[in-house]
């Protein structure tokens, strides 16, 4: 059975999903600091606490949500530009039949992770 990358998609998150998965870290956070304020009375105060006194924990807490939204938007586009080249690829292979074997890029992709110099690997035709 040939595995073809095009036909298999995954569903994309939203920006809704990574949003409200940041505010449930963030209080499950908070609600696990106010416990163990609870447990010990001598635990000092932490960032939030200060930030609060200060008046600027909304403004702090807005500006870290919208990073790490923008974060998780940005590497969710790279991870499917990546699983769309990967298909574009797949898909070229089986038309053409040419590849690359396995040996020869593992052996590429080490000398190059080494920092050494490396001949590219020659495409071979796998179909016979």
């Amino acid at each position: 059975m040939r595995y073809n990358l095009a036909q298999k998609k995954a569903a994309p998150r939203t920006a809704k999903y990574y949003y409200l998965r940041t505010v449930f870290l963030l209080r499950a956070a908070d609600a696990r600091r106010q416990n163990m304020a609870k447990s010990n009375p001598r635990t000092g105060s932490c960032f939030d606490s200060f930030l609060k006194e200060e008046g600027i924990y909304d403004g702090v807490q807005a500006r870290a949500l919208r990073r790490a939204l923008a974060e998780h938007v940005a590497e969710t586009k790279r991870h499917r530009s990546f699983l769309d080249e990967a298909a574009r690829t797949d898909v070229a292979m089986q038309e053409t039949g040419v590849g690359y074997a396995m040996p020869d890029v593992h052996a590429y992709v080490a000398a190059k992770v080494r920092g050494k110099r490396a001949k590219r690997p020659r495409p071979v035709n796998w179909r016979r």
